[in-house]
């Protein structure tokens, strides 16, 4: 098996057996709206969960690729090491230098809120780190699919660029919601935002234990993302506090990407015996997703009903699959946030992305229960996507591979310019000791 293989590739290898051939007609004809659940029962008996120790190695398993082998399995990872943490620590100089510029006579030599424009600035160079490690540790591309959209209003058609498109066509202020795969999910969208120049407007609601992560964390905490300690009754205050900044204070104008994983943590065995354990407490009757777990509704019931009047007009949807994930596997199972140090990641990251206008589409007024029944539907709709996705590669609705394959939008995940961007965030530190001079200069120490 090499590097990288073809889809054709990949494709035969998922319809190794006869009952999957049985099934592809039905997958083939069938479009996602309205048929999510009648899609997700075709195979439903060929399900089985995974555990991590039946996970097969990598030389059997197509989409993925190969770890590094021979003297780079032990360079790769002190490559990476280097090349994260060195990046990191000069992104986080960019606190103390936006500290002494907005609180210091330095302000009055500046037009713009320092501490504002350092945060964004330090998002974006964040993102291109990201970038760079899959770039040159874990090389992958996104294919992205639409759905109540045509591809060409969320992609930009450039001839100039790999497959024909060029970068995302986003709204300025938008909440995006996301199934949760896997640790790498946040990083592939936060990613995926670079393309659309709107990796600086990133604000995600994360666990509270990733704040206390050394040079990670104390960044994140910098970038004023919502720490959440799973219990309402402190979460909301934290969330509501922050909104007020977005909806109503000094950031009502700025642009915003706010991402929320509702189902609150990744999908396992553990998680989704929770599930099952939770279902059976609450009366739940109706049918439980095998791919995701059940949404909670609480809390982008709550964001939501807060944004209003705050210049945000739509909900983005995106499922996020993975090559290289068998099916009836978990993908926590296959990938972690370890893949940047061996080197065997996807050769693609699948997103299918469906949008909602807030106002019009979505039952925020009617009630959190009614609310809640919506985004468990479409969430078990997100659950047929991922069956087709595992069945047959794609989730995409054409029938034949030649129509999935126009229907799909590839953009590899590269630096647009290496030199400039990694220069700006290697110059943060010299620029951290220039105003630390003139700082101790006007003072005369």
């Amino acid at each position: 098996m090499t590097a990288r293989t073809t889809s054709t590739t990949i494709t035969e290898q998922r319809f190794g057996s006869e009952s999957h051939k049985e099934t592809l007609p039905l997958l083939q004809h069938t479009t996602y709206t309205g048929h999510h659940h009648a899609l997700a029962a075709a195979a439903a008996k060929e399900f089985r969960p995974s555990s991590s120790k039946s996970v097969p190695p990598s030389s059997t398993r197509p989409g993925r690729l190969l770890p590094v082998t021979g003297l780079a399995k032990y360079l790769q990872p002190a490559a990476f090491v280097v090349y994260f943490i060195t990046l990191c620590i000069c992104i986080n100089f960019m606190f103390p230098v936006c500290l002494m510029i907005a609180y210091t006579p330095l302000r009055y030599l500046v037009s713009f809120d320092a501490i504002r424009v350092g945060r964004r600035w330090g998002k974006s160079m964040f993102a291109t780190v990201l970038i760079g490690c899959s770039q040159f540790f874990a090389p992958t591309e996104l294919r992205i699919t639409t759905e109540g959209m045509p591809l060409n209003e969320l992609i930009e058609r450039s001839p100039e660029a790999y497959g024909g498109w060029g970068d995302l066509k986003l709204p300025k202020r938008v909440v995006a919601v996301a199934n949760h795969q896997s640790y790498p999910d946040f990083i592939y969208i936060w990613l995926a935002t670079y393309f659309g120049n709107m990796q600086g407007s990133m604000l995600i609601l994360l666990k509270d234990a990733v704040k206390h992560l050394p040079l990670f964390g104390w960044g994140m905490q910098f970038f004023d993302f919502v720490f959440l300690r799973r219990r309402w009754e402190v979460d909301q205050e934290r969330i509501a506090e922050r909104l007020r900044l977005v909806s109503q204070g000094w950031e009502r104008e700025d642009p915003l990407t706010l991402l929320l994983f509702p189902e609150g943590t990744i999908v396992g065995d553990q998680t989704r015996t929770s599930m099952h354990r939770f279902a059976k407490k609450t009366g739940w009757e109706g049918e439980l997703p095998k791919y995701n777990l059940l949404p909670r509704v609480t809390g982008l019931h709550f964001i939501l009903e807060q944004l209003q009047d705050s210049n945000v007009d739509y909900l983005y949807d995106i499922t996020v699959g993975f090559d290289g994930v068998l099916r009836g596997e978990d993908p926590e199972n296959v990938y972690s946030l370890n893949l940047f140090l061996n080197g065997a990641g996807p050769q693609g990251i699948h997103m299918h992305v469906r949008r909602w206008h807030i106002a019009t589409e979505v039952p925020v007024h009617a009630g959190q229960k009614v609310f809640g029944e919506w985004l468990t539907a479409r969430w078990m709709e997100k659950d047929a996507m991922l069956e087709r996705f595992y069945t047959i590669g794609s989730m995409a609705t054409g029938g034949t591979m030649e129509e999935r394959a126009a229907q799909t939008a590839i953009k590899p995940v590269r630096v647009r310019s290496p030199a400039v961007e990694f220069g700006a965030i290697l110059a943060i530190p010299f620029a951290y000791m220039v105003i630390w001079r003139l700082v101790m200069a006007y003072w005369g120490v």
